[in-house]
């Protein structure tokens, strides 16, 4: 994944559980946001044992080249849902299969899959004017991960920290309140 979002106010909790080295953000919106140092020899760093070491929900956020996105929340341990954007035949490609939860909103180069009901229940607090907006605009816009960022905008993670990976944070992190995590564990 490119980038995990906790759902917390407690950054210090957040840099006590990553064993590995990654960029950690200053809590914004309820929201601490990890970005794993890519090309190092760790494991991936996996957000379901994120969210059992930090007790919080957690949103790992990938997209790639614009074509998918996928937005999973993982809680005590487990996946709980997902959200994907994208055509169905990238979906089958990267994933295997299409996903099992409701098709949201359908445009002319992708869908958009989401057990709405899910992220609500489990994230509670949700900007209901951004999601209507989000899923009533025609999805004609050919990027995957501008309905994708757009939902999860409604919970609070904001545009910057769902657009941006490690490798554009490394030069601007410190001035921006971003933490590194040791790289010695």
């Amino acid at each position: 994944m490119d980038s995990f979002h906790v759902r917390t106010d407690d950054r210090a909790a957040v840099l006590d559980a990553i064993d590995q080295p990654a960029l950690v953000s200053p809590a914004t919106n309820g929201w601490v946001s990890v970005y794993p140092v890519s090309g190092t020899d760790n494991a991936p760093l996996a957000h379901d044992a994120l969210s059992v070491a930090v007790d919080a929900m957690v949103v790992a956020f990938f997209c790639f080249d614009s074509d998918i996105a996928v937005a999973e929340l993982a809680h005590n341990g487990e996946m709980v849902t997902l959200l994907v954007a994208a055509h169905p035949e990238t979906v089958t490609m990267m994933m295997g299969s299409v996903p099992t939860a409701p098709v949201l909103a359908e445009g002319d180069h992708f869908k958009l899959w989401a057990d709405l009901p899910a992220w609500i229940s489990r994230l509670g607090q949700v900007d209901t004017e951004r999601l209507m907006d989000v899923l009533a605009k025609d999805l004609t816009e050919p990027f995957a991960e501008t309905s994708a960022i757009g939902l999860l905008n409604a919970f609070g993670i904001t545009d910057e920290r769902l657009t941006t990976a490690y490798r554009f944070l490394v030069e601007t992190a410190e001035q921006d309140g971003f933490l590194h995590t040791s790289t010695s564990r």
